[in-house]
């Protein structure tokens, strides 16, 4: 499988799902598919994205390498909602490394409550929070403030996310 042919195609979850089971097979091709994500342009990289959030769900031992990639393009200025919506999918399954909590931290708390992050992105970056929120538990009241500010607006399936976190 050429990785960068299938993802200059366009893209369909069955595509996806074949993609993800062909590196879960083989490992040793998820290089391949990260400099994709790292080097293309933003569509490629939105579906390569996809992509690496379905193997963090699946088999996230598969990606602690990968990690600070994936993490490291939160910073991106021309990151579309699909990509960091994708990162924090991404991120809820995994174990992100020590070094890089802070950062994380830091992203999904400016995502969280930015009114223009899609809704996706602040339900994934709440639960990554309150992932962390775990092992930082002084960072709850924060989180629970965040949550509470922008419940009264919010949409339905933000208010299901952060009601389930605000009952832990």
């Amino acid at each position: 499988m050429d990785l960068n042919q299938v993802l200059n195609q366009p893209y369909t979850k069955a595509t996806t799902q074949k993609v993800v089971r062909e590196l879960i097979s083989n490992p040793n091709k998820l290089d391949e598919l990260f400099k994709v994500f790292q080097y293309n342009n933003v569509r490629v990289c939105n579906y390569a994205g996809w992509i690496i959030s379905y193997i963090g769900e699946k088999k996230p031992e598969l990606l602690y390498k990968y990690l600070p990639v994936v993490i490291q393009k939160l910073e991106d200025k021309e990151h579309s909602q699909a990509l960091i919506r994708n990162i924090f999918r991404t991120l809820q399954f995994v174990d992100i490394p020590e070094k890089q909590e802070g950062f994380v931290l830091t992203k999904g708390f400016e995502f969280l409550n930015n009114n223009n992050s899609s809704i996706a992105v602040k339900v994934f970056a709440m639960t990554v929070i309150s992932n962390l929120s775990k092992k930082y538990p002084e960072i709850k009241n924060e989180l629970k403030l965040s949550l509470e500010n922008q419940m009264e607006h919010a949409s339905a399936g933000f208010k299901c996310r952060a009601n389930k976190i605000l009952k832990n």
